[in-house]
């Protein structure tokens, strides 16, 4: 007799799943994500290339914030002119 397990998903849109590329725990108060190795591990919370809800992602803080894009950087201005080259006359005088 094996084990069988069914992932079920409600709902007509699926919700995009995050993508752990480590095994991950959960502390045992479950507030706090550590990896594996860590000695306050005490729940898996997902395997290497195991799903995970983005909403459960973003509760413990898995996602990377996005950028914000705001205003574009200033341009770096062109260095100084170097005031010590002296510049040649016009000879044709």
């Amino acid at each position: 007799m094996g084990l069988t397990i069914n992932l079920l998903r409600g709902g007509k849109e699926e919700e995009p799943m995050f993508i752990s590329d480590r095994r991950l725990f959960l502390t045992a108060d479950k507030e706090r994500v550590v990896e594996d190795g860590d000695v306050a591990a005490r729940f898996l919370l997902v395997g290497k290339g195991g799903e995970l809800p983005t909403a459960d992602a973003e509760r413990y803080g898995l996602l990377k914030p996005k950028a914000v894009e705001g205003p574009p950087e200033d341009k770096a201005m062109p260095p100084p002119k170097n005031k010590a080259i002296k510049r040649e006359r016009n000879k044709k005088r």
